[in-house]
């Protein structure tokens, strides 16, 4: 049973702006996954989009804290035990190695995935900054835009999409966002119906 498992900042910077819900789901999914090897059965369109990207660092690290109890397993001096040792070192040796190797691939996959990635296409994420920002959809989709245009400019690459998503975040509460519209008099009815007695001199109805 683990007692502890590894939770990096960055994950708690690209989640700690969500909504208090989506922010408990995947926390809890992330302790559990860490922990106990338990994946969520279900999981909403917004936090499945930052559990893919998290998913696979947990998987590593638990493979590093398997191979590392392995490795201190107590030996009892004999010579079978003590070339199963020697084996086994050399089995942690070679998956440093291609850890390592992973590592950069990952990194290079990484980087295709964000050229790859259009940010206003995805809509749990367009959806769930309009909500943060208080505005529209639409708005959303041009913010994204014009962020990607900026990046162009000033050639940035970022190594994952978790990061892409984060530069996203902080940007835009230094943009001038347009408001939700203020919602129309006559887009509630009984509200009309009631400015337009108002205006007679007659009382509002009584619902």
């Amino acid at each position: 049973m683990k007692h502890g498992f590894v939770f990096y900042r960055s994950w708690l910077e690209a989640i700690e702006e969500l909504p208090d819900a989506l922010m408990f789901e995947l926390l809890k999914a992330i302790t559990y996954y860490g922990l106990n090897q338990e994946e969520p059965a279900e999981m909403t369109q917004a936090a499945r989009s930052y559990w893919k990207l998290i998913k696979p660092i947990i998987e590593a690290n638990n493979r590093r804290y398997e191979n590392g109890k392995k490795a201190k397993q107590k030996q009892n001096g004999s010579k079978t035990e003590a070339n199963e040792k020697q084996e086994g070192s050399k089995t942690e040796a070679n998956e440093k190695q291609n850890r390592s190797v992973r590592i950069k691939e990952d990194k290079k996959l990484g980087i295709k995935e964000v050229k790859n990635y259009r940010i206003e296409e995805d809509e749990a994420v367009v959806e769930l900054f309009a909500v943060q920002l208080h505005t529209t959809k639409d708005e959303v989709i041009r913010l994204m835009v014009y962020f990607n245009n900026y990046l162009k400019s000033i050639d940035k690459q970022h190594p994952n999409i978790t990061e892409y998503k984060r530069h996203f975040s902080n940007w835009v509460r230094h943009q001038q966002v347009k408001p939700l519209p203020q919602k129309q008099a006559w887009e509630d009815p009984d509200a009309y119906e009631d400015e337009v007695r108002r205006k007679l001199g007659k009382p509002p109805i009584q619902r």
